[in-house]
């Protein structure tokens, strides 16, 4: 799994992404005796940030070290939706504004996603756009349209695993990135000093000792992992066919029309035999020699 602190900023019409990417699996839920929630839950993660924006500030000013300090005055989406956390494909994450009117959306990554450069695109310039409603111009208060080329629209990713192996970072950073990385490691939680990390971790435990929250951080890890599994079996199901279909190709161009029965068994076997197959036609002078190396499968059965 792969857990991402995506952070979209834009200035002037403002917006700006945050997202931590992460490889590690929270440790499943337990009703008897429950770990400490992992904060590398986007559900947790929300759960704990979504009435806290002076720890939203100090986590973007944070990523954000290298440019001028930022204050979150609101969080424009804070509530869950329970629906939500049965979204496979939903991203849970936390849109704020700052007093000079920026936005500024942070998001826990917890899956890999191919294409990821367009997707992030998409996202920023439809969060940008959404800020223009209907009637409306391109110049408000005064300031410029957002298609002024420049830092309109920034996004900066922070890859926890990368990071917190690495450890070279200025400022809060460190703290926030171990915080996210090993919040059920008491150890190193004792640890760290900075203050808004701490009260963090105190919001945390408090959630902790609600039963509600915990079953909807499991009902969430729950639907990950399904999607997880999902796409395992689908990946699965396409090298079948693939090689299913190759191997059919060959045994065609080599021995001419296949058998039902041949093109049917191609079909259901598995990797494993598909595989032994194969390298048995590189010898085989007929089709019944091909099928007279046993089955990898019933090897191992």
């Amino acid at each position: 799994m792969r857990l991402s602190a995506s952070f979209h900023q834009a200035a002037r019409s403002d917006f700006s992404p945050l997202r931590f990417l992460s490889e590690s699996e929270p440790p499943p839920y337990s009703p008897e005796t429950p770990p400490l929630m992992d904060l590398r839950n986007d559900a947790v993660f929300k759960m704990v940030f979504a009435d806290a924006p002076e720890l939203l500030t100090d986590l973007i000013n944070a990523v954000r070290y290298d440019e001028p300090p930022i204050k979150v005055v609101r969080i424009l989406n804070p509530q869950i939706d329970p629906k939500e956390l049965g979204g496979k494909l939903i991203v849970l994450d936390l849109l704020v504004r700052d007093a000079a009117g920026h936005l500024y959306n942070v998001e826990l990554q917890v899956r890999r996603r191919g294409r990821w450069s367009p997707r992030s695109t998409y996202y920023l310039a439809r969060t940008l756009s959404n800020q223009i409603g209907s009637g409306e111009g391109y110049v408000r208060d005064g300031r410029l349209p957002a298609v002024v080329l420049g830092r309109e629209l920034v996004l900066h990713i922070v890859e926890l695993p990368k990071a917190d192996r690495l450890g070279k970072h200025p400022a809060a950073l460190p703290a926030w990135i171990t915080c996210f990385q090993h919040s059920q490691e008491d150890a190193r939680m004792d640890e760290i000093t900075h203050p808004p990390v701490r009260q963090a971790l105190e919001r945390l435990k408090v959630l902790q000792m609600d039963d509600e929250a915990r079953r909807l951080a499991f009902v969430r890890q729950l639907a990950l992992m399904d999607e997880a599994e999902a796409l395992k079996e689908a990946r699965e199901e396409g090298l079948q066919k693939g090689q299913a279909s190759l191997l059919e190709g060959l045994l065609i161009r080599k021995f001419g029309p296949l058998p039902e029965s041949v093109t049917q068994r191609l079909r259901s076997a598995p990797v494993q035999d598909l595989e032994a197959w194969g390298f048995a036609l590189i010898d085989a002078a007929t089709l019944d020699d091909v099928f007279t190396t046993p089955p990898a499968s019933a090897e191992r059965a």
